[in-house]
């Protein structure tokens, strides 16, 4: 199956290529201070406000570098109650396309529940690659986050 790949500091994580519509560079953000601090922003795409998630800083706690590899992969995904959602997210040296085998995606030895984002975990080139689930972020993240473009 085909992600994309980035890193969070010195972790490899994988996003399947299904949930993607595009990647593309950093572009102007709207930070709005009422939001929680992974929130990096709003952001215009094609005419449509979304929001921006910051996944460095939601997962460690520190904001993206701003470099030319960092890039805002732009998701689509569904509520709880199957309403579309549009957001994006921010990670750094998001420029890369892996192809890895769905059977070699196992789940982590240790789990933690209360964990923002937690995956399976696949070795690939030697590298342990984190696979982020799309609808776990929308579960645990506040709904109110999502704004902009709803599709029924």
């Amino acid at each position: 199956m085909l992600y994309s790949h980035f890193l969070v500091d010195d972790g490899h994580f994988v996003i399947p290529a299904e949930c993607i519509t595009e990647i593309i560079p950093c572009v102007s953000i709207k930070k709005q201070s009422s939001l929680p601090g992974y929130v990096a922003g709003l952001m215009n795409y094609h005419g449509d406000t979304i929001s921006v998630i910051d996944l460095s800083m939601l997962l460690i706690g520190k904001a993206s570098k701003k470099k030319l590899s960092t890039r805002i992969i732009i998701i689509n995904g569904a509520d709880v109650n199957g309403k579309k959602l549009m957001f994006g997210l921010m990670a750094e040296k998001a420029t890369d396309m892996v192809n890895i085998d769905e059977s070699s995606f196992k789940p982590p030895m240790l789990s933690d529940k209360e964990a923002l984002i937690e995956g399976d975990v696949a070795i690939f080139d030697d590298d342990l690659m984190t696979r982020i689930s799309i609808s776990e972020i929308i579960k645990k993240i506040n709904k109110k986050l999502f704004v902009g473009k709803i599709e029924s």
